[in-house]
């Protein structure tokens, strides 16, 4: 009985970090954060581009973040994928294949301050048979293991030329010098391309409010892990970002990224949630999205290293 209790409450407090108790940094502990990174592993260098000398590893040490989490359906998703080389859509045993648009405002970063939105959708090594739940939260088990970058924009040339020429991603250029603003109610999306035509526009209830609608945590905590739970909610979280194939890399490979910050979880609430895509160039028509979380990071930093790992 004492044994059961202990595992229900660490199941209790895994859950509660994941939904925001997570270990805050200031500044100068994610400056050591990403010094210690560079003495162990990940040194900093520097390397020429179009734009002129960049940093690299890729260090955000402060900004805010919202991820969407969605599912699109499964044969638009190997449609949208056919021509990449070594991956395949990763699909929930319903078909349905989880994916994420992301929309982020970095304040301090490496290469100076700049916004990014994303359209990442969950990968496996063709040939694989692995798939995920079905569970809300199966993007979060999916990323993990393999998110391909579909489409990128960045607002600044060193972004741009960062994401384009060292890691093999194919950004395009936005506008403005944010892609969503928040209050303590409502966060607000707004996407332009650098010609100021809209992308996206959306509307969510903050997922850090008072009474919010929270996901059933307890499959993600069974699938990952009460243990690994909690080290990615005191130490952070890590992906795999993934390249599409092109002139830069020609196959597909993962790049090693970390997040960690306090972060809010919550479930869309459709009668008052609003999001519209549109534009093509962000997200394909065909897509046909079901958004069903939106989680919100206030304050966070990231890293993101070499993409120079396999997909399994």
């Amino acid at each position: 009985m004492r044994s059961w209790l202990l595992g229900f409450a660490a199941s209790v407090v895994a859950c509660g970090s994941v939904i925001g108790c997570y270990k805050v940094l200031n500044r100068q502990q994610r400056k050591e954060k990403a010094l210690f990174f560079r003495l162990f592993g990940y040194p900093m260098t520097a390397r020429q581009t179009s734009a002129g000398l960049l940093p690299t590893p890729y260090y955000v040490y402060d900004g805010e973040m919202v991820v969407i989490g969605c599912t699109l359906d499964g044969n638009q998703a190997r449609k949208l994928l056919q021509n990449e080389p070594d991956v395949e859509p990763r699909p929930c045993e319903s078909g349905r294949v989880p994916c994420q648009l992301i929309f982020a405002n970095f304040t301090d970063a490496s290469i100076g301050p700049h916004t990014e939105a994303q359209f990442s959708i969950c990968v496996r090594s063709r040939g694989s048979q692995e798939t995920l739940p079905n569970d809300v939260l199966a993007g979060a088990m999916g990323t993990a293991s393999g998110a391909l970058c579909y489409s990128l924009f960045n607002s600044t040339e060193n972004c741009l030329a960062y994401n384009r020429e060292l890691l093999g991603l194919d950004p395009r250029a936005s506008c403005g010098e944010s892609v969503f603003t928040a209050t303590k109610d409502r966060i607000t999306i707004h996407v332009n391309d650098a010609e100021g035509d809209p992308l996206v526009h959306g509307t969510f209830l903050n997922p850090g409010r008072p009474h919010a609608k929270l996901p059933n945590f307890m499959p993600f905590v069974k699938r990952v892990g009460l243990w690994k739970t909690l080290y990615g909610a005191i130490f952070g979280n890590e992906g795999l970002v993934v390249n599409r194939a092109g002139t830069v890399l020609q196959s597909n490979k993962g790049a090693r990224c970390i997040v960690q910050g306090t972060q809010a979880v919550a479930l869309v609430e459709p009668e008052v949630d609003k999001f519209d895509i549109l534009s093509e160039q962000f997200v394909p028509a065909e897509a046909n999205l079901d958004i069903q979380l939106v989680s919100y990071f206030p304050s966070l930093f990231f890293a993101y290293f070499w993409q120079d790992k396999n997909v399994h």
